[in-house]
């Protein structure tokens, strides 16, 4: 499972439960199902709930096409915001880079 922790513009993998625990304890944390696994959104303001409330109607064209990636495809996340993309596109092994 990967978390994407959104803050200034920055955006942070977390694959390690507790390190989530630590930095979170105290702010609420929206969790999306997708297809390849969870995706948990920490609110930090309104952009990363936003983000997380509306992933899979948002751009669903965007999820089809990431959906066809192979684990051999680089994924560049250009304009990455939060990087809701990168974190759907991780659990497919696929190396993701974002911006």
């Amino acid at each position: 499972m990967y978390f994407g922790v959104g803050m200034n513009n920055h955006l942070e993998l977390i694959r390690d439960q507790k390190k989530l625990e630590t930095i979170s304890e105290n702010l609420p944390i929206y969790s999306v199902k997708t297809m390849h696994g969870n995706i948990k959104f920490v609110m930090y303001g309104d952009t990363s709930e936003f983000r997380g409330r509306t992933f899979h109607v948002k751009e669903p064209e965007t999820l089809a096409w990431i959906n066809e990636f192979s684990p051999e495809d680089v994924f560049w996340d250009i304009g990455a915001n939060i990087g809701c993309y990168s974190l759907y596109a991780g659990p497919k092994k696929c190396s993701s880079l974002f911006f």
